[in-house]
């Protein structure tokens, strides 16, 4: 018998079981194809794209969804990071067993077919395409520039696809994701292209017509060291002839509460942080172009103030 009569064949070689361990371990169904698996990692991975399409559409129905107890409890995200680290600690295990056994795949020598390695990269290339180019998209807020409004590690539900900037519909009073220098910033469009902004003792003129602002109460939230002295006051500001939201105003006020009327060219946003006396916004930059807006903000879908889940920012 020759001595390449002697070695097993391809239906009988095992694969090495620390290798199917760390395959699994890294991406589920790499360990199963190389096993010779694949009907598992097959079912891993749709199963994975079907939870994770389904824990999304829990999340838009039903705010806050996956972003609430019991899979993160307070702030920390430690008990659903445990039970995913724990799943995926089993399915490695299981793919080291399988690699023991006699595959029931017999490729012949061609370990990672084109299917495989499909399967393979599947769930990762839907979650990549889904959070790029859905009409869609999430986003979360770091700083207290749109307070009372919203608060710091907010999430929000925005229409209007990531990579599509431009192309959103925005309108007077919407809350907007803007793109600066890389960065993504949360502020409102106050004024659009052709109309005349201002701002006199802190009240928005717009086409030299004031918006009308009344008080409603003293901000409760605790804003740490983020704002300047003084006492914070909650308003609600009207635009002229357009919607109602909500302001934080200091007492005394801030620096920037007059700046000079000033005509938004055509194709951009006059945008103005919430918190007017704590904002980085057009006051400093400009106005934005309509081509970096990348989004307008429809719902709130997760906040430490669970009575504002679900508002419309």
């Amino acid at each position: 018998m020759s001595p390449a009569d002697s070695r097993p064949s391809e239906e009988a070689r095992t694969r090495r079981p620390w290798l199917g361990f760390l395959l699994n371990l890294i991406l589920p169904p790499g360990g199963y194809v190389y096993a010779g698996f694949p009907r598992w990692g097959l079912t891993v991975a749709v199963g994975t794209i079907i939870i994770g399409l389904a824990a999304a559409a829990w999340t838009l129905l039903d705010p806050p969804g996956v972003y609430g107890d019991p899979w993160r409890v307070g702030r920390s995200w430690a008990p659903a990071l445990a039970v995913s680290g724990l799943a995926q600690l089993i399915l490695a295990v299981h793919a080291a067993f399988l690699c023991g056994r006699t595959p029931e795949w017999r490729a012949k020598g061609r370990r990672l077919s084109g299917a495989a390695l499909l399967m393979w990269i599947a769930p990762l290339a839907v979650a990549v395409l889904v959070r790029l180019y859905a009409p869609i998209a999430t986003y979360s807020t770091a700083s207290v520039a749109m307070a009372p409004t919203l608060h710091p590690n907010d999430i929000l539900l925005a229409r209007g696809a990531r990579s599509e900037c431009g192309s959103v519909s925005v309108s007077p009073g919407d809350v907007i994701a803007i793109r600066r220098g890389g960065v993504t910033y949360v502020k409102r469009a106050i004024a659009r292209g052709g109309q005349t902004f201002a701002l006199r003792h802190g009240r928005t003129v717009i086409d030299g017509v004031a918006a009308d602002q009344r008080f409603i109460a003293p901000m409760k939230a605790n804003l740490g060291a983020d704002g300047p002295p003084g006492a914070p006051g909650v308003f609600h500001e009207t635009l002229p002839g357009g919607p109602t939201y909500r302001i934080l105003k200091y007492d005394p006020p801030g620096q920037n509460e007059d700046v000079a009327a000033v005509r938004v060219p055509p194709g951009s946003w006059y945008v103005l942080g919430d918190n007017r006396d704590n904002s980085m916004d057009s006051r400093f930059w400009g106005p934005v172009r309509q081509s970096d807006v990348c989004g307008v903000f429809t719902r709130i879908l997760y906040a430490q103030d669970a009575a504002r889940i679900g508002a419309r920012p």
